[in-house]
């Protein structure tokens, strides 16, 4: 994959490669850090960070999405249906909607964004399950 992210070129200074492309935007991804902070970090311009994230996630969208989130055919939800159905007693259904919290530590300036009803500071993670693995 790191050979479609090609290194940008630029006279000025050294290029940004594909895998420091890649390290920045998995930090943003799994600490959730603001572009602020990746700046110090990475010792990259703010807008720089934000180009590179945009574009590092709609690469890794582009290359994993028709592999591990393909749009299922006519066919295939209706066979989806057919197992929810057989399984539920339940007609034209395609799956069932779930929520959990997470508890999470309070991101910094985040104020009441995370913060649930249960005096928590959480996110949301919702999920979509079929009748059968």
């Amino acid at each position: 994959m790191t050979t479609k992210w090609g290194a940008i070129r630029n006279s000025h200074r050294k290029s940004i490669t594909a895998e420091e492309r890649l390290s920045i935007c998995l930090r943003y991804l799994i600490t959730g850090h603001s572009f602020t902070s990746l700046t110090f970090y990475y010792r990259v311009g703010l807008s720089t960070i934000h180009e590179i994230v945009r574009e590092t996630t709609q690469a890794l969208w582009n290359a994993l999405q028709p592999r591990y989130m393909a749009i299922p055919s006519t066919d295939e939800w209706s066979k989806i249906a057919q197992d929810y159905n057989d399984k539920w007693n339940m007609p034209n259904c395609i799956g069932s909607i779930d929520g959990k919290h997470y508890r999470i530590q309070r991101p910094c300036n985040a104020g009441s964004l995370f913060y649930n009803y249960k005096d928590v500071h959480s996110i949301v993670l919702l999920m979509l399950i079929r009748a059968s693995p």
